[in-house]
C-alpha cells in the first residue's frame, strides 16, 4: 500500500476501533501488531467483499469477454466476486466457467458475461468507502462488544452512508429512469 492509499484503510480501521472504545492506531505496523486492529481489518475486508458483491457501477463490467485457453478452459481470475451470463447457462464452478446445458468446462468460443470485480478498499470512491466502513464498524461492534443500543444507533448512520453511496452511484452510472438499470440506449 502506498502512504496515501494506506491512510484510507487506517482511517477505516480507526473508525471501527472507535466504535468499540479502543485507541486508534498510527501505522501499518500497528495494524499488524494490535489484535483489535487485526480483527477490525479482517471485518473491513469481509464487509467490503459483501458490499462489492452487490455489483456497483465502479466494479461491474456488463459485457466482459472471456476467452478459452488452448484446452478450451476459461479460467476465472481470483479477483472476480460474481459472474452472470447473459443466457443463464454459463456459471462459475471450480474457478472456471461451466456450461450447465453441455455439462462441461470446455468452450470453443469466447463467452461474454457480466463480471463483478473485487477491488481494493483504497481504490473505491469516498462514499462507498464510508458506507463499507460504517457497516463494518456496526458488525465489528456487534461481534466484539454486543451492545444492542450502540448497534441500533449505528444502523441509522449506516443507512445514511448507504444512501450517500447510492447517490454517488447514480451520478456515475448509466441508468434508465424507468427501470433504474443500465440500458443499451444510455450507453451510446
Amino acid at each position: 500500500m502506498t502512504n496515501e492509499s494506506y491512510k484510507n484503510t487506517l482511517n477505516a480501521v480507526n473508525t471501527m476501533l472507535e466504535h468499540i472504545n479502543e485507541y486508534p492506531i498510527d501505522t501499518l505496523e500497528d495494524l499488524q501488531s494490535v489484535l483489535e486492529a487485526q480483527r477490525a481489518f479482517s471485518v473491513l475486508e469481509e464487509i467490503k467483499d459483501d458490499v462489492l458483491a452487490e455489483g456497483w457501477d465502479i466494479n461491474t463490467d456488463d459485457d466482459w469477454t472471456m476467452t478459452p485457453n488452448l484446452d478450451g478452459i476459461i479460467g476465472v481470475p481470483s479477483n472476480i466476486l460474481d459472474i452472470i451470463s447473459t443466457d443463464g447457462d454459463v456459471i462459475m464452478r471450480d474457478w472456471k466457467l461451466y456450461s450447465k446445458s453441455n455439462k462441461t468446462h470446455k468452450f470453443e468460443e469466447a463467452q461474454t458475461c457480466k463480471v463483478i470485480w473485487n477491488l481494493d478498499f483504497n481504490n473505491l470512491t469516498h462514499p462507498l468507502r464510508k458506507y463499507i466502513t460504517i457497516k463494518a464498524s456496526r458488525i465489528f461492534q456487534k461481534r466484539y462488544i454486543g451492545d444492542a443500543t450502540a448497534f441500533s444507533l449505528s444502523q441509522d448512520e449506516e443507512t445514511m452512508a448507504k444512501l450517500s453511496a447510492k447517490r454517488s452511484e447514480n451520478r456515475t452510472g448509466k441508468f434508465s429512469m424507468r427501470t433504474g438499470l443500465t440500458t443499451e440506449l444510455s450507453r451510446s
